[in-house]
């Protein structure tokens, strides 16, 4: 029993357990999304985005770094930190993605259900990543998985049993929140609840922590919700299908390989890190290469017939290495405590991408939406190209 407990303690174990909670989640995303685009269900899948999106832009403005805070913080700041997300931020968001959902309803064509399914499964999962901050607090990461896989199995089966692509997500979220609570309850923090919610908001909220969170959101989510704006219903669930492909496909390859690189790195020398970083660096130009040529194969698989289909896959999919190459780098740089560089460069992409979503939307030019993935992840490699000496083990 001694010799388990360490496994579950040691933090090797917990950094490859996170890792892999990332991959699951991930790849259960991808496959739900394959399964619901053979199944027609494009415009369900880009609504459900838009909607997700809306709400996890407001989700990250709300919360101010809380959830950094709970997981470092002492007993009385963690009863802080749950009396600000039931009382404040959860209503919040509540009333703020519905108001947004109906509001952007009403300038795109896409149905209102998926929106709002979308602003739902936000909510749920904002309040799951309270109940999950307290079980990796208390070194649980393993019931973190469970959490994850359970509610995503779950998701795929009704999926497959024919449910929309929004309610089965929504439904996952659900399940992913309804788990996590139960599993994290035996670990809460006793003790007397903050006096008001002036006090409680002192303690828990983390400003710094908004910028870097803030545009990693805009720079994923800013499209989702542009792309109705000015594309038919079936182009825009096509676009947010092949997004998220894109996105889905980058977490498997940095979060799988960074698995396996936290075990070895952990247990042997430190030159595995290096070994690892290659490595998923060269797994990416592969499976680049590989979805680029046979692009129109896996658009014959997702059966998506649009003639412009293909064009936009080649264009979106080129970002796959330069986002490998960003993420790998921003591990490092916050593994070094640098979140003020990790900042910049996330910055400038979100920045460049939303600015060209701006410019599409208001001239009504679809390629500066195909293209400001790519776009702005290149001008992520170059914000790290010309700042790689100030990244070079200077903390902030």
């Amino acid at each position: 029993m001694n010799f388990i407990k360490n496994i579950l303690d040691a933090s090797w174990y917990r950094t490859s357990v996170t890792s892999l909670g990332a991959v699951v989640g991930s790849a259960f995303t991808l496959l739900i999304l394959v399964v619901a685009t053979r199944q027609n269900q494009i415009i369900e899948i880009g609504a459900y985005n838009a909607g997700a999106s809306i709400a996890a832009i407001i989700a990250v403005l709300a919360a101010g770094g809380t959830t950094v805070i709970l997981a470092t913080g002492a007993t009385h700041v963690e009863l802080a930190v749950r009396y600000v997300r039931h009382r404040l931020i959860t209503p919040s968001l509540i009333l703020l993605g519905a108001g947004s959902g109906l509001v952007f309803n009403h300038f795109v064509e896409l149905p209102l259900a998926p929106i709002l399914y979308g602003i739902a499964a936000v909510v749920l999962t904002n309040l799951a990543e309270l109940e999950t901050s307290m079980l990796e607090k208390n070194l649980q990461t393993h019931k973190v998985l469970w959490a994850l896989f359970s509610s995503k199995s779950i998701g795929l089966i009704l999926m497959l049993l024919g449910f929309s692509f929004a309610k089965v997500m929504a439904v996952s979220a659900l399940i992913f929140f309804f788990v996590s609570y139960l599993s994290a309850r035996p670990y809460w923090a006793k003790g007397p609840s903050p006096t008001g919610m002036r006090e409680a908001a002192s303690l828990v909220y983390q400003w710094p922590m908004i910028g870097l969170t803030l545009s990693d959101a805009l720079y994923a989510r800013v499209l989702y919700v542009a792309a109705p704006m000015i594309l038919s219903p079936a182009l825009a669930g096509a676009f947010a299908t092949i997004l998220s492909l894109l996105q889905a496909s980058s977490a498997i390859i940095t979060k799988g390989l960074y698995t396996l690189m936290a075990v070895r790195s952990k247990r042997d020398e430190e030159r595995w890190m290096r070994f690892f970083e290659l490595g998923t660096l060269g797994f990416a130009v592969v499976f680049w290469a590989v979805t680029l040529v046979g692009g129109r194969l896996f658009l014959q698989i997702l059966e998506i017939d649009m003639p412009v289909a293909h064009h936009i896959w080649v264009i979106v999919f080129t970002a796959l290495p330069a986002i490998v190459v960003i993420e790998k780098t921003k591990y490092k740089i916050l593994s070094l405590g640098g979140s003020r560089k990790a900042f910049i460069i996330v910055l400038v992409m979100a920045f460049i991408t939303v600015l060209m979503a701006i410019v599409g939307v208001v001239f009504q030019t679809r390629e500066w939406l195909w293209w400001a993935p790519t776009i702005g992840a290149l001008s992520g490699i170059l914000t790290i190209l010309a700042t790689r000496e100030k990244f070079k083990g200077v903390k902030n």
